[in-house]
């Protein structure tokens, strides 16, 4: 077959234009779907890694989050949505890692939270607020845990100076407050105990305990529990992820001497074993703002 010069010339440009395209790699927008057909999620793939702007949506379409790429990496702000279109929250990443400024609001718009985040832990001044807008804790974080004195709009326990206490293992740390007196000298399967020295006339302390993750375990747990009383009650239970760490919390209620107990479990479950946090409290200590300092200490837990 003759080949001209023109035909020659032709070739020679699309070969230059394929070899260029291949030094540039290849770039697809890729989607995926709810199981009613919208849109679940769309990004760019350039060369088998995401760049760009990473876009989820709910099942109705909103978009819920709009996260930024580079190469593959996390680089830039996270912004998350409410379905009302709202937003729920800023967070800047680094090199696929959460640090800087974080801000998180309520489904009106108004502030809930500010502070800065290092290597993905809490650090520095965080405020917190109402959904009217009025503030309602200001402290200090270092490498994640509260530290030094916080202040609280509550009416009572409205200041707090935080303490860490870490395990002579490292296995697990926990915030508590400086009133606080922890003892280690405990036996197995206690792993620490606290009581409240503040309080008068208050039964307030907690202790850690570690079980194997298993049924015959857990089983035991129970039957510790129901133990306590006869007339032991379940009052509230809820899940939350804390810390990367899940956990289930319950709140019973019983009478031990003629005097009513409220206790206060988090079960947190860690690698293959479940650490559990007991507050054993005053009834009187749960219809207090108090409340809200057994549960700032149980999900301080990591």
């Amino acid at each position: 077959m003759f080949i001209t010069k023109k035909i020659l010339k032709i070739l020679t440009t699309i070969g230059i234009i394929c070899l260029i395209n291949s030094c540039r790699g290849t770039t697809d927008k890729v989607y995926e779907y709810h199981p009613n057909g919208n849109i679940k999620v769309e990004y760019l793939l350039k060369n088998g890694k995401i760049e760009g702007e990473y876009l989820e949506y709910n099942k109705n379409g909103q978009l819920k989050s709009r996260i930024p790429y580079e190469k593959g990496i996390k680089n830039g702000e996270e912004i998350s949505y409410f379905d009302n279109g709202t937003i729920m929250s800023k967070k800047l990443y680094i090199n696929d890692t959460l640090s800087g400024k974080v801000k998180e609001f309520y489904i009106n718009g108004k502030l809930k939270s500010i502070g800065s985040v290092l290597k993905g832990k809490r650090q520095s001044v965080w405020k917190y607020y109402n959904e009217e807008g009025g503030q309602k804790a200001k402290g200090s974080y270092d490498n994640g845990f509260k530290k030094g004195i916080w202040k609280y709009d509550r009416v009572t326990k409205n200041v707090i100076d935080w303490r860490v206490f870490i395990s002579d293992d490292n296995s697990f740390s926990i915030n508590y407050p400086s009133s606080w007196a922890i003892d280690k000298n405990t036996n197995n399967p206690i792993l620490l105990n606290a009581v409240d020295t503040s309080s008068v006339g208050f039964t307030n302390n907690f202790n850690i305990i570690k079980i194997e993750n298993n049924q015959t375990s857990k089983q035991s747990l129970e039957n510790t529990i129901n133990s306590f009383s006869d007339s032991i009650h379940l009052l509230k239970k809820g899940e939350a992820t804390v810390n990367g760490n899940s956990m289930n919390w319950r709140l019973y209620s019983y009478i031990k001497a003629e005097q009513k107990i409220t206790l206060f479990q988090t079960r947190v479950v860690k690698g293959g074993e479940i650490y559990v946090i007991s507050f054993f409290i005053d009834q009187e200590f749960y219809h207090k703002d108090n409340f809200n300092l057994v549960k700032e200490i149980a999900f301080s837990f990591v």
